[in-house]
């Protein structure tokens, strides 16, 4: 496999979260056992509760969150969590998808809210206008990681064999890794890009939380009252996040998203960050020595496709 591969952390690598992992709770069921740690048993027993919802109910929770993080998004609320100078840092990159020298982006993460993960990747996808940027997304608890990574528990090993077992034939020289903390195997891998970048983490002052739940508040309130009231019956809402109406769902959406009090000063280092970048597009550059946009290549199939439709047309 000749095209790159961009492998990220997420927390406090393209960004800090806090602000937003709650409303993963709210929007996407899926993601609590993960969080709660059930056994197998409770997590089967939810899953079976979880998957008889009304289909109107999961409509609603993804007309939410589709509409929450537009919002966000517009209101540049998505600047409060993302990692700063990240359309800096990943222009380059980005501009290497679009010569089709780049499959994609994967978040490698500990993070067991996969909601988080995902916010970030449609966040950036945002950023940028392009789609079907994101490959994968590995949680803490993905199973693809299982074959490599160890225990789920404690700080999960992460491992240059996980993302070519996803991607087979994938080499090292064409892999770019992102990470705030060093994890050996990609270290220790020399063709490998590892981008080692300064821990990013921040008080977002209780004014901006405010905006972000006022943003949500506005829009639940916006959707019919029977699907609202719905809502804080389902059992997740219920018995997991424990809120019976607006005004508890945002005390907890600012207990659960409080910062640190010892966050240090943060520095980025964009000169070595922008460096390595810039040194990895040019080998994917010179690697397939050019190459053809994402756009000309489906120009090309179209056109091809269409004369061979023509031809057989003809003959018939």
């Amino acid at each position: 496999m000749n095209k790159g591969v961009c492998v990220f952390d997420l927390d406090n690598t393209l960004g800090d979260f806090r602000a937003i992992d709650f409303f993963g709770l709210l929007f996407e069921p899926k993601v609590l056992p993960n969080l709660y740690n059930m056994n197998s048993t409770d997590e089967r027993y939810y899953n079976s509760i979880i998957k008889n919802y009304d289909d109107d109910m999961f409509d609603f929770m993804e007309k939410l969150r589709n509409t929450f993080e537009k919002e966000i998004h517009l209101k540049d609320l998505d600047e409060e969590v993302l990692r700063p100078h990240i359309k800096e840092i990943l222009n380059p990159l980005i501009q290497e998808f679009k010569k089709d020298n780049l499959e994609g982006f994967i978040i490698y993460s500990n993070n067991a809210n996969l909601y988080s993960l995902e916010y970030a990747g449609r966040a950036i996808e945002k950023l940028f206008n392009v789609k079907n940027l994101f490959i994968k997304y590995l949680d803490r608890n993905n199973r693809l990681r299982d074959k490599y990574d160890g225990q789920r528990t404690g700080s999960r090993a992460k491992m240059v064999n996980t993302i070519k077992f996803i991607l087979p034939n994938l080499k090292d020289k064409n892999i770019l890794f992102m990470d705030d903390l060093i994890h050996n195997d990609f270290y220790t891998t020399p063709e490998l890009t590892y981008v080692h970048v300064p821990r990013y983490e921040t008080n977002i002052p209780d004014s901006k939380l405010d905006e972000i739940y006022g943003v949500f508040q506005t829009i639940f309130n916006s959707m019919p009252e029977r699907e609202q009231e719905k809502f804080f019956k389902l059992f997740h809402i219920k018995n997991y996040i424990r809120v019976n109406n607006l005004e508890d769902t945002k005390k907890k959406y600012l207990e659960y998203s409080v910062g640190s009090d010892n966050i240090n000063d943060f520095k980025e280092n964009l000169h070595m960050i922008n460096d390595k970048i810039r040194k990895f597009a040019n080998s994917l550059q010179n690697s397939k020595g050019g190459s053809v946009s994402r756009k000309r290549r489906k120009s090309r199939r179209t056109y091809k496709r269409r004369r061979l439709q023509k031809y057989y047309v003809d003959e018939s």
